[in-house]
């Protein structure tokens, strides 16, 4: 015997539907994000690796196979994927914030201050720097 659905219960049926796919979303991006934090720091351990070895050749591999390359390109191709791996991180971060703030919308709590603060860029500080008459 089913219960029938009234307009409260339809509501907070239709409630709690969105809260649990924010808060499962919320998951899966925390998971990304430390995939990507793990795959960017090992791409920076080889890259600082390659930086300090005085071999011409260095192997470097993709997927399951061992390429030789110069350790020149080994550092392009590396210093190609860390931008790569740093962007989908960036993308990654901002997404989840995002999610954080609906969840926090959604669940009528207040905003979390200085979530969307972000570092100053270089030409901002410097602008400032200028600004003040500093240096």
């Amino acid at each position: 015997m089913s219960v029938p659905l009234t307009p409260e219960l339809s509501r907070s049926l239709t409630y709690l539907i969105d809260v649990e796919t924010v808060a499962q979303d919320i998951a899966t991006l925390k998971e990304t994000k430390l995939d990507l934090s793990n795959t960017l720091n090992k791409l920076r351990e080889s890259h600082r690796a390659l930086q300090t070895t005085n071999d011409k050749y260095s192997f470097i591999k993709v997927g399951s196979l061992f390429f030789n390359y110069s350790t020149e390109e080994c550092k392009i191709l590396i210093q190609e994927e860390m931008d790569k791996v740093k962007q989908q991180y960036d993308s990654t971060c901002e997404e989840l914030r995002e999610k954080v703030l609906r969840l926090r919308d959604i669940e009528h709590e207040p905003q979390i201050k200085g979530v969307g603060l972000r570092p100053l860029t270089y030409k901002e500080a410097e602008g400032i720097t200028k600004g003040f008459g500093v240096r």
